[in-house]
């Protein structure tokens, strides 16, 4: 009996052959769309994902702000070194033009006892 089972199954599946495999493909793509159009792992992948993307944004933005920070407390200092510079240089300015003033103003020494008497408060004693 088994042989006569056998040789009506081979010429069952030699006979329509190409029907059963197209139903089998056919019953394998229906499971298989199905299971990919109501999988539920799906939604928790794209959600890992977005997670993940959130938090790399987050962290690439408080870094960016950190950094700006940083630029700005340095620019802050820098400006206080250059208001600093300006009030230094227009002091040794006012200075030079004192002195320069005082330059143009001085006359020349017309006897040789001023002479001595301006190189004896420069802190110069005459020789002789």
């Amino acid at each position: 009996m088994s042989e006569e089972n056998n040789s009506l199954v081979k010429s069952v599946f030699a006979t329509y052959k190409i029907p059963l495999i197209a139903i089998t493909i056919g019953i394998v793509l229906v499971i298989g769309i199905a299971y990919a159009a109501y999988q539920p792992s799906k939604d928790y992948v794209v959600g890992l994902i977005n997670n993940f993307v959130q938090q790399q944004r987050e962290l690439i933005v408080k870094d960016y702000q950190d950094e700006l920070k940083k630029q700005q407390e340095e620019i802050e200092i820098l400006k206080q070194q250059i208001a600093n510079s300006d009030k230094k240089i227009s002091q040794i300015r006012k200075k030079v033009g004192i002195i320069e003033n005082d330059m143009a103003n001085t006359p020349i020494p017309t006897s040789s006892e001023e002479m001595r008497n301006r190189f004896d408060k420069l802190g110069y004693k005459p020789i002789n």
